[in-house]
């Protein structure tokens, strides 16, 4: 499937993506405390993984509202 490159595009992607983490790092988790799963390393990195990206996406959204509010601020 290819990128959509649209803005709101490439911000659904994103949102997807974070969301894919989350469920990844929720089931490994789950997995991890039913005792279906001894890997805690693979459950530590899993929950970092979706953190980071999470953290990763909030810092996108406030780049582009520091982005929105310095070109609300140009004088025309």
């Amino acid at each position: 499937m290819a990128a959509d490159l649209r803005p709101g595009g490439v911000v659904g992607d994103v949102i997807r993506a974070v969301e894919a983490k989350e469920k990844m790092a929720d089931a490994t988790r789950t997995a991890f405390l039913a005792g279906e799963s001894g890997n805690l390393h693979q459950t530590m990195i899993a929950s970092q993984e979706a953190s980071l990206s999470f953290s990763l996406m909030v810092e996108m959204r406030n780049k582009v509202l520091e982005a929105y509010q310095e070109l609300m601020r140009i004088q025309i």
